[in-house]
């Protein structure tokens, strides 16, 4: 097996840590773009209320780092900045505790107040820093795709997609760096493709399968299964395409 690297943790100024606007689990609800925005999302429905108040009562553990990237060097707002790809929920959390402003403006005003020393201890945050987001495809896949922090499984389609296209990594590759032995990664992938042609070609939005309970499980479940593909004349290898 590899050698396990060791974490190294250090801490930073929490003003130059962002929210990744290209999270999965944000993207799997709409479009998102500024960081209030992100932090509204996470508040409604990330439960980032049980995260903020372990917090408020215990502090911020150290042995939790947010894994972070270097932003983009050419987006003004990410310049000189790092962007949070794991611990988003934990982000918010800290950032809604040291702003009243910013509970007022998501409507998370049951929050508790903190001390100005609470605050203080809050200003640097442990973080772990990588490269770019490729270097942690595979720590992800596991995490949440197949391991104990799993994500819904849009969020989990959203991540496996992104990390074909973005790094031209084969799907029975991820399905074997992340452990899959149930042919998940292939089956969820199929689902956002049909998902994705769906909304180019018709006015559905992949908002509607929430409003409309259309669960995204029920779209790959059946994609999956031999009357579907007969019925939309594609097999399992043409169906991972348009």
């Amino acid at each position: 097996m590899p050698q396990q690297k060791a974490l190294k943790i250090e801490f930073m100024d929490i003003g130059l840590l962002l929210l990744d606007e290209e999270n999965p689990r944000l993207t799997a609800i709409g479009e998102t773009k500024s960081q209030d925005e992100l932090v509204q999302v996470l508040w409604d429905e990330m439960a980032v209320s049980e995260v903020a108040l372990s917090i408020a009562a215990n502090g911020y553990f150290e042995e939790e780092p947010l894994f972070i990237v270097p932003g983009d060097p050419k987006k003004s707002e990410q310049k000189g900045k790092f962007i949070v790809v794991e611990g988003n929920r934990r982000l918010a959390a800290v950032m809604l505790l040291r702003d009243a402003e910013l509970r007022r403006l998501v409507k998370a005003t049951d929050l508790p107040r903190i001390s100005d020393k609470q605050r203080k201890a809050l200003d640097r945050l442990p973080v772990s820093i990588y490269p770019d987001k490729k270097a942690l495809w595979e720590y992800f896949g596991f995490r949440h795709v197949n391991g104990p922090k799993e994500w819904d499984s849009f969020s989990k389609a959203a991540y496996i997609a992104s990390v074909r296209r973005k790094y031209g990594i084969p799907l029975d590759e991820i399905a074997r760096k992340i452990g899959d032995q149930h042919s998940t990664v292939t089956r969820i992938y199929r689902g956002i493709i049909l998902l994705e042609q769906a909304e180019r070609m018709t006015e559905f939005k992949r908002e509607d399968r929430i409003a409309n309970r259309f669960y995204f499980s029920h779209l790959y479940t059946a994609a999956d299964q031999r009357e579907f593909q007969k019925f939309l004349d594609i097999d399992p290898e043409r169906s991972l395409k348009d």
